[in-house]
């Protein structure tokens, strides 16, 4: 399957691990990921746990990983709400005479909660009319209720502003569509991600699916798993986590549904698999979004 069609407007997404920075200060493991997405010739890249020890650091960081992507960093999200240390979710761009930055920002948080967990740049490509908006999400690890809500205000925002979306990133959380979790699968997961993935019903665990269907009540869909198996590489709905489950995924809006071209997932110096999304940019022109609702 090939992603250098023209047509296509590539989005990659990765989860870079603590900033793809190894406990022994080497930047490899960042490397690594970067020659997955630079291979993937994306337009957009949206990334989560850009990470570094102080302000200055980070700056210093976001260059050296815009530099290789040769891209530009749109926006870098607050730090992810609930995780350890300083991980913010973060939009790279290639601007150019094809693709324009028109709006970008972290989002306000909940009222009286945490800052909301991810970061968007809204684009226009060449061709197509419609803006895009890209959403790079990292919801918190340790809450489901947390999550639930980052999700509530997520799909509100995105069904209130009416656009085109695209939300791609580290959900912390499960899927309806495969790989199949069974039972002993959920128990032999490490104890602290059962809190906020699982629930228990008459002493079996079961799957928490909260914030998958929040963002399918706004008739969001999840894009690797309605696309066809010769679409994706590979071919079967993959496991995206070290600790197993598909919780890397990209959302987007049930007017780009027909728009999807592909998805390919790959590994890097994370402990997370990275993916791309491939959308018919002559499939988006004509795409009608809802429009804003007051």
């Amino acid at each position: 399957m090939d992603y250098n069609n023209d047509d296509f407007f590539r989005v990659g997404c990765a989860n870079l691990q603590w900033g793809g920075i190894s406990p022994t200060g080497s930047t490899s493991p960042l490397m690594d990921t970067l020659e997955v997405l630079r291979a993937w010739n994306l337009h957009a890249a949206l990334l989560q746990e850009v990470s570094a020890v102080d302000e200055k650091r980070l700056a210093r960081h976001v260059r050296l990983i815009a530099n290789e992507l040769k891209m530009v960093p749109i926006v870098i999200g607050p730090r992810a709400p609930m995780t350890y240390g300083p991980n913010r979710p973060a939009v790279f761009v290639r601007e150019g005479p094809d693709l324009t930055v028109t709006d970008y920002g972290p989002p306000k948080g909940r009222s009286g909660g945490l800052p909301a967990a991810w970061a968007h740049a809204t684009v226009v490509i060449g061709g197509v009319g419609n803006p895009l908006d890209l959403l790079s999400v990292h919801l918190p690890p340790s809450s489901a209720v947390e999550q639930e809500g980052q999700a509530e205000a997520m799909a509100t925002f995105v069904a209130q502003s009416g656009k085109l979306a695209l939300a791609c990133g580290d959900f912390n959380s499960f899927a309806r569509g495969g790989p199949e979790l069974t039972e002993q699968m959920l128990r032999d997961m490490p104890p602290h991600l059962r809190p906020a993935r699982m629930i228990v019903k008459d002493g079996r665990f079961a799957p928490n699916f909260t914030v998958h269907d929040e963002l399918t009540a706004i008739e969001m869909v999840d894009v690797a798993a309605v696309l066809d198996a010769d679409a994706r590489e590979p071919r079967e709905l993959c496991s995206t986590g070290a600790a197993g489950a598909r919780i890397d995924r990209a959302y987007a809006t049930r007017e780009l549904r027909n728009s999807l071209r592909g998805y390919w997932q790959a590994a890097g110096g994370s402990d997370h698999e990275h993916f791309m999304v491939a959308l018919s940019k002559s499939a988006m022109a004509d795409a009608t979004p809802r429009g804003y609702t007051p």
